[in-house]
């Protein structure tokens, strides 16, 4: 079947004006096609109102927007992108989502609802099947879609005098149980309090997992919504203030609610938990996936007192000589020299053969206790309690980041997509083939490590291999020594021309507490060839443990994992909803860089400033 010039490959969904399509462009792209089914001049007036708000509320704006349009023999049909990711009613099939996920969802949605509010256009229809994410299933930016119910509220808005009549009197428009009262009452008359409610609605079953009115039949969900009595989410870990957003955005009266997207972003945005190496991402940037929304690395905990030190393991003997008796996993050897670790010391360095003949270079991390964790006034919750973990094995660790080229050979070799380049590629000297890797989720980083024979580090494997046995703040000590150590957020890094949701990243970090170092540089605005700050080496010899990327780890993120583990409770979490990142990048400051400093993502999440390293087990 063919529509237009695109070629129908199957069928997204359907409803009671048209149906989806997924499509194939003349030029290979895979986008959406809205057809519409049901044809009588009602209908076909919302259609064309759709198109013309289509055209207006883009990606920019937060909104799947419209590509091309046209009509056919089938009938009437818009175009717009393919959102991946799928929709937030298929991710909260597997539960509510975190506090964090929660806020940084309801940022995303309440900014694209507050640049339609400014152009006078009210939604009228936001709901979990409503919302579209751009990444992997559940990831990436959220999206708001279909603007099929959408209507100027406002005649002297642009296009306003042409939508604001489209609805009879006496007309239900929208989906019960996420429908403001007045809503119920006439839709012709609704604003933008009608979304902030709707978007209360959405951001309330985010915590709960189920929707706040539930009924078993629709007057019954009408009066439920009528008397405003709720649902509870039944979470203990929502902070009063999130209370409080919601329920004046869920006030019955309109007049007691925010009064548009805008405001609601403010209040969500100017109580969002404390900042967090991650915390840029979130923020809708340039710099990576929004899962942002979708995320879960903003702590909601700040920096409190210190408790009693704990004593560090005591520093570990100079590393024997491996013998030639030393029984090495397959496919390891010892490469015959040397390479710096932190303290002026040397270690051995190690060579792994890849399954395409190259190889790369690994170094030892051997077994025994060592310092997990942090207390002092830089440390968020996640970090604490500062504890002495127990390590009864050893294993190897990439010497460095796996880089373009090693991943590149990787995907020729198996024919696994190519991760997509990052916005300012061009802006990079060279080939950047020996950068980090970026635009990986943690299921690519998996995937090379099953591919190559190797896997990614556990948590407590990167934090022993990034600070050693003695609790240090970053991986060559406890002072920052800024420019010559790692490749960080200084003044080589134009934090004040990349976008953070609608503001430089330069005025997000004012806001968030964080400190721009304008004085120094490291000579690199975004990524840095791997081991370009050998003086930034770790106690094992591991390089770019701090700065250039953040790197997955195999573990599921536990934002109290560190209390369990000081109580004795060394099993790491079974399930999760994001993988681990751990190490600064280069859109961090100084305090992002600590080697305790952890972070969560979603695992098939992929941003521009984080790539992974390998492991490798004892035999």
């Amino acid at each position: 079947m063919r529509i237009g010039s695109y070629d129908v490959l199957g069928e997204l969904g359907r409803g009671g004006m048209g149906v989806v399509y997924r499509v194939r462009a003349p030029d290979g792209r895979e986008l959406a096609l809205k057809l519409l089914l049901k044809v009588d001049r009602g209908t076909f007036a919302r259609f064309e109102r759709e198109r013309r708000l289509l055209a207006s509320l883009g990606e920019k704006e937060g909104f799947v927007g419209l590509l091309d349009s046209g009509s056919s023999a089938e009938g009437a049909w818009l175009l717009m992108p393919l959102a991946p990711g799928g929709t937030l009613r298929k991710k909260l099939e597997a539960g509510p989502l975190g506090v964090e996920e929660t806020v940084a969802l309801g940022l995303q949605l309440a900014t694209a609802l507050g640049a339609a509010h400014a152009r006078g256009i009210v939604h009228r229809d936001v709901k979990p099947e409503n919302v579209l994410f751009t990444g992997g299933p559940g990831a990436g930016r959220a999206l708001l879609a279909d603007l099929g119910l959408a209507r100027h509220f406002d005649r002297l808005a642009p296009g306003g005098s042409q939508s604001m009549s489209l609805t009879a009197h006496g007309m239900v428009k929208g989906t019960a149980g996420y429908m403001a009262p007045e809503q119920l009452e006439d839709p012709r008359s609704v604003g933008p309090p009608c979304d902030v409610f709707a978007l209360g609605l959405v951001l309330h079953e985010c915590l709960a997992g189920r929707p706040a009115y539930q009924g078993d039949s629709l007057l019954e969900v009408f009066a439920r919504v009528r008397s405003g009595v709720r649902e509870p989410h039944g979470r203990r870990d929502v902070p009063a203030w999130l209370e409080t957003t919601l329920e004046k955005a869920l006030a019955a009266d309109p007049r007691s609610r925010f009064p548009d997207g805008a405001s609601l972003a403010r209040a969500l945005g100017a109580r969002r938990p404390g900042p967090r190496a991650r915390a840029p991402l979130l923020l809708g940037t340039a710099l990576g996936a929004l899962i942002l929304a979708a995320s879960l690395i903003v702590s909601s905990r700040s920096p409190t007192p210190a408790p009693a030190r704990v004593e560090p393991a005591p520093p570990p003997a100079a590393p024997r000589p491996p013998v030639a008796t030393e029984r090495l996993p397959g496919g390891l050897l010892l490469a015959g020299r040397n390479v710096p670790a932190a303290d002026g010391r040397e270690v051995p360095l190690y060579s792994f053969r890849l399954p395409d003949g190259s190889e790369i270079e690994m170094v030892r991390v051997p077994g025994g206790d060592f310092v997990m964790g942090a207390d002092d006034g830089d440390a968020y919750d996640e970090e604490k309690p500062r504890h002495v973990r127990r390590m009864d094995h050893g294993f190897w660790i990439g010497r460095k980041d796996v880089t373009w080229g090693q991943y590149l050979a990787f995907c020729a070799a198996t024919g696994r997509r190519e991760p997509s380049r990052p916005d300012w590629w061009n802006q990079v000297p060279g080939t950047k083939l020996d950068h980090p890797v970026v635009r990986v989720s943690w299921d690519d980083a998996k995937a090379y490590g099953e591919w190559a024979g190797l896997a990614l580090p556990g948590e407590a494997e990167w934090e022993k291999a990034a600070r050693g046995t003695d609790g240090r703040k970053w991986p060559w000590g406890n002072e920052w020594d800024p420019g010559s150590r790692c490749n960080f957020a200084d003044a080589s890094c134009p934090l004040d021309s990349l976008d953070a949701g609608g503001k430089s990243l330069a005025k997000a970090f004012g806001e968030l507490g964080w400190e721009w170092d304008r004085e120094h540089r490291d000579g690199h605005a975004f990524t840095s060839p791997v081991g370009s700050f050998p003086r930034g080496v770790s106690p094992s010899g591991a390089l770019d443990m701090a700065g250039n990327v953040s790197q997955w780890c195999e573990d599921w993120y536990d934002a109290r994992a560190y209390e369990r583990l000081a109580q004795g409770d060394e099993a790491p979490a079974s399930s999760g909803r994001a993988r681990v990142n751990r190490g600064g990048n280069w859109s961090n400051p100084a305090r992002g860089c600590r080697s305790s400093i952890r972070s969560g993502l979603p695992p098939g999440t992929s941003t521009t400033d984080i790539g992974f390293r390998v492991s490798l087990g004892s035999p």
